[in-house]
């Protein structure tokens, strides 16, 4: 049906339309209670009880326009008296039935209606309609309906929204082919709001789509009639996705550690399925997942506010098509929704139904002008005159396009809050800083004015017999992770959180449903009374959230206090710690940490044990992410191609002759895309900036960003201001020689050197994810990276962080280094690294950055988070008086191989595969076996094999990020149970014997099928001398 060809068609008329051509079939499906059988009816009942419906409203004399009060939950009657009072030409006034009574009684005055009819009358059908004494005037037959507002934001406005309007987007969303006749909709949205009776009632009935009601928003209800209807749509809000998302999770934390494994596994495969092919294995995969929601269910409508991206892309991974919707009551529902080709832009709402009826201001408000745009508010031409202006209407909603026009929501503008100091935060991002914090069954925050300074105020709800004191503590210690503003002031505990019928917070009643303030410990109580002692003038007004600044506290009281409290507390801390903490809550929050940190020095007689909880690989072979390296792998590609143009003329350079004068003696190398789509915005980077930037921090910006959000646990913003530390191996300086040659002096800019320098990597990283552990680059030539972990590992171990990123970066961006390195005779002429081959002549140059996050292992079984392997051991050392400063210490390779079994506590022959450096040079390849046959192979039985690896062979030498490659290679070993191949072996080195050794180099990838692989251990050599090496477990329960 052409909608240009039906302006003048009302709402009642296009209904009874279609559904003539559906009579006998189901329209609408009502679960009322759980033990009573659904109601059912017909398309041509429905159309036959809404025209008595209207006669009886016409017997009532009611006029064109006139208003009729409807204040129902979902239910077949309610839709039959819309759809009658529509026949009868009058509009429909929608109240929430939920509503306190002075709000009910508020609305029904503003709404100034003769009729009435309420939930009550609705379940008598003799008595469904009450008249009202109330007077007559302002009707307009054009008003489908007055909808009034959520009231998230304190204000509630009734809507004018008239049959032009939903003509609009029922045409509109036709096109978009989001269902078909027959299927069946199931919606939990309560026809009182917008979302609710376009996308729940009228689209679906327009479309011919069975609907599912539920009067009541009940798990069992909602669980009988997924089972019992199996709908192919799921009309919902954020929040209920929120809820089924974490039960979810709650139960795949039951599970084994390798069924865990194996899920994540999944989740991960089948996304790439989803997002990148037509295949889909979710209803494989996922079968008991699917089967919860009936079995049929394709596709879910999220809309009313903002759902996170971690959850997107989980029910995406589980095959659902996820479509994410925005509107408002002033534009008649969704204006804009992603369709099946953009589902998986994270975050993004979609394209509005026309582009250009969008725009975004300067300020980043969203702003509309379209066909579903609201007649007005309801007798207020003041606030219609506000809220349009020009034609458009100023949603206060934030917002942003991309080029394709896909609209992405920030918040809403008025909870933007704006600090004293200049500082910004939109509310919904500091609750993201405060998820999953044990006893809290619901939480909010609200902006609090205080007489010194603006803050952040927190309301919780505490599930049944939970301890209050323990949840503010665990609040504080959150809190006192962050920096403002994301710094909780004020903590308090209230019966519930007020929300609207979509579950969005009304933060404007939080003020007044405070119950219990300032909840203290028995610590925080002892400090106050400290500060009595010393403030006898401030006696009785000292709280826990008092400020020092609002004291008075000098140097001198400052140093009194100090020593009173380490006497009391028996701690140790100066006198400079009431000028890093604010009040007194969170210097009691320092205090209890320092405890903690001086009970765990004290306990701790061994090491402790480090998690790798995530990884991210990108190297040569296209392999953008770890699964795909991983296939490459096993696939066994060779993964070195010709130089690209990007990077220098391979020709021009080339010259077979060693000691050609500035020549390479191959012309081949490993490749990874430089970032020359980097969005600078998506890191708060100003494009001038961005323009001169090292192209690594650019990668590395983006990988760790992927990195951090390996979970649905942990958003990205959730990072910033945590004690996390930053590792990286860096190698040439391939960038600021590039600078140095090319930028003349006279345009050189304050961004030039900070820009090119190698100490801005993890600088970088750290201020843009606002990681606030230790942050360092580790320059050990080819070791660097496998050192970067080490040393993140000791960090972690020694409490100066939390959790540490670490990792490797190389770039090849000019010949230079490569010249240096022919001349050096490094490389090989053909370039292939031949490991442990006999006819092995050098290495072959390779790019590319892999990345680990590690935690100590207690730490990530309390987070719930998946442990991929257990770092047992690490030792790092270094040649010494060696041959020559480039040669390899055979020696100090074997006692760094003890030294990491030592910490590890385990015995050699437990080592099934040990990922070799294996450069492919005759004596270094020599050298390292040798090593490694005197710790690892002595009086080892054949039966027990010793696999080798050499991922050198496979992605050539990525120097600076080569530890790293070879680590992440082992812990998918460990993890997927398989030995991948090394490339370009014939012939064993003439200087390495095997005789009666157990020791296997792999020719071909193959599963370990009778074998489980427990142990692995990971080498990686500097040049100058620098050795790493580290024992890996796939294990989490080995006791040591």
């Amino acid at each position: 049906m052409d909608y240009h060809n039906h302006l003048d068609h009302r709402i009642e008329t296009c209904l009874i339309h279609c559904a003539k051509k559906y009579t006998d079939s189901e329209a609408i499906v009502e679960f009322d209670h759980i033990d009573a059988p659904p109601k059912k009816i017909t398309y041509s009942a429905l159309i036959t009880q809404s025209n008595y419906f209207a006669q009886r409203l016409v017997s009532q004399k009611i006029r064109p326009g006139e208003r009729v009060i409807l204040i129902s939950f979902n239910s077949i009657q309610s839709i039959i008296a819309i759809i009658g009072v529509w026949i009868a030409k009058g509009t429909v006034v929608f109240i929430d039935p939920d509503l306190s009574k002075e709000e009910i009684e508020r609305q029904i005055k503003i709404a100034d209606a003769r009729f009435f009819i309420s939930n009550d009358a609705l379940n008598c059908q003799a008595n469904a309609i009450i008249k009202s004494a109330t007077v007559y005037q302002d009707c307009d037959e054009n008003i489908a309906a007055i909808m009034f507002t959520s009231g998230s934001g304190g204000s509630v406005k009734p809507v004018m929204l008239s049959h032009h309007n939903f003509i609009y987007l029922m045409h509109a969303y036709q096109e978009k082919n989001l269902g078909k006749a027959g299927e069946v909709s199931l919606t939990i949205l309560p026809l009182f709001h917008i979302a609710g009776l376009f996308c729940g009632i009228i689209e679906p009935l327009f479309l011919q789509i069975k609907i599912i009601l539920l009067k009541k928003v009940e798990t069992e209800i909602l669980k009988k009639a997924f089972l019992c209807e199996k709908p192919n749509l799921f009309m919902t809000v954020p929040r209920l996705l929120e809820i089924i998302d974490f039960k979810m999770i709650k139960k795949i934390s039951t599970y084994s550690v390798l069924k865990k494994i194996l899920l994540n596994m999944l989740v991960k495969v089948n996304y790439f399925f989803e997002k990148y092919s037509d295949i889909s294995f979710g209803k494989l995969f996922f079968k008991e997942i699917h089967n919860q929601f009936g079995g049929k269910l394709t596709t879910i409508l999220c809309g009313s506010a903002h759902l996170s991206a971690c959850i997107q892309k989980r029910f995406l991974s589980y095959g659902f098509n996820v479509l994410c919707a925005y509107g408002l009551t002033e534009t008649c529902g969704p204006i804009a929704i992603t369709d099946l080709k953009s589902c998986f832009k994270l975050n993004s709402v979609g394209r509005c139904l026309n582009a250009n009826d969008l725009s975004i201001l300067p300020d980043k408000e969203i702003i509309y002008c379209g066909p579903a745009l609201m007649m007005g508010y309801f007798r207020d031409i003041a606030a219609t005159q506000q809220a349009i202006k020009s034609g458009y209407f100023y949603t206060k909603d934030l917002g942003s396009l991309d080029r394709s026009k896909n609209l992405y929501i920030n918040g809403r503008k008025d909870e933007l809050i704006v600090f004293s100091d200049g500082k910004k935060v939109l509310l919904s991002n500091v609750e993201a800083c405060y998820m999953h914090i044990d006893g809290i069954d619901d939480f909010a925050v609200f902006a609090e004015k205080n007489l010194y300074q603006d803050g952040i105020a927190f309301v919780f709800v505490a599930k049944k017999n939970a301890d209050l004191q323990s949840i503010v503590q665990a609040v504080r210690t959150r809190s006192a992770t962050l920096k403002p503003p994301f710094k909780i002031n004020q903590i308090y505990h209230t019966s519930h959180i007020p929300r609207t019928n979509t579950f969005k917070i009304k933060r404007y009643q939080l003020h007044n449903l405070v119950k219990i303030k300032n909840i203290q410990t028995e610590s925080a109580q002892k400090l106050i009374d400290l500060f009595e002692k010393f403030l006898p003038e401030k006696k009785g007004k000292i709280s826990e959230n008092s400020y020092f600044s609002e004291l008075n506290i000098d140097s001198l009281l400052a140093t009194q206090l100090c020593a009173e409290i380490n006497m009391c507390f028996n701690t140790s801390m100066t006198p400079t710690v009431f000028w890093f903490y604010q009040n007194v809550a969170e210097l009691d929050c320092y205090l209890k940490s320092e405890k903690t940190k001086q009970k765990n020095k004290v306990s701790q007689t061994r090491r402790d044990r480090i998690a790798i909880v995530a990884v991210d690989a990108f190297f040569p072979g296209n392999a953008n992410n770890e699964t795909m390296y991983w296939d490459n792998l096993l696939k066994k590609k060779d993964c070195i191609i010709t130089v690209p143009a990007a990077r220098w003329d391979a020709e021009q350079f080339y010259d077979a002759y060693t000691l050609a004068p500035g020549k390479i003696n191959n012309k081949v190398g490993g490749f990874i895309d430089l970032p020359t789509h980097f969005d600078p915005s998506e890191f708060n980077i100003k494009p001038r900036i961005a323009a001169s930037m090292d192209p690594q921090q650019k990668i590395l910006l983006m990988r760790v960003k992927n990195l951090l959000s390996y979970d649905s646990k942990n958003t990205v913003e959730s990072w910033r201001y945590s004690n996390t530390g930053l590792f990286i191996g860096a190698g040439f300086s391939d960038f600021m020689i590039q600078v140095a040659q090319s930028v003349p002096n006279d345009k050189i800019n304050p961004y030039t050197g900070i820009n090119s320098a190698d100490f801005t990597l993890t600088a970088r990283v750290a201020h843009c994810f606002g990681l606030m552990g230790p942050a360092m680059i580790i320059k050990t030539a080819c070791s660097s990276s496998l050192v970067a972990v080490h040393s993140a590992v000791r960090a972690l171990q020694s409490g100066d962080c939390d959790a540490a990123i670490a990792g490797g970066i190389n770039l090849m961006l000019i010949p230079q280094m490569s010249i240096c390195l022919t001349k050096g005779g490094f490389l090989s002429p053909d370039g292939k690294c031949k490991t442990f081959d006999k006819t092995a002549n050098g290495y072959v140059r390779s790019e590319g950055c892999g990345l680990v996050l590690l935690k100590r292992l207690d730490d990530a079984k309390k987070a719930g988070d998946t442990v991929l392997a257990t770092i047992l051991g690490s030792a790092v050392n270094q040649d010494g008086p060696s041959h020559a400063i480039f040669a390899p210490n055979g020696q100090a390779q074997i006692n760094c191989y003890q030294a990491a079994l030592d910490e590890a506590d385990i015995h050699p022959h437990q080592i099934g595969l040990i990922e070799s450096h294996g450069t492919g040079t005759q004596l270094g390849d020599a050298i390292e076996m040798q090593s490694i046959q005197a710790v690892y192979d002595l009086d080892r039985e054949k039966e027990n094999t010793l696999y080798i690896g050499a991922v050198k062979s496979n992605i050539g030498h990525t120097e600076s990020a080569a530890g790293i490659a070879g680590l992440i290679k082992s812990i998918l070993a460990l993890n997927q149970q398989w030995i991948p191949a090394n490339l370009h072996f014939t012939n064993l080195n003439s200087h390495i014997h095997f005789k009666n050794s157990a020791i296997v180099l792999p020719n071909e990838s193959f599963s370990l099928k009778n074998r489980q692989l427990k142990y692995a251990a990971v080498s990686s050599f500097g040049i100058a001398g620098t050795n790493a090496h580290m024992i890996l477990s796939v294990d989490q329960n080995v006791e040591l």
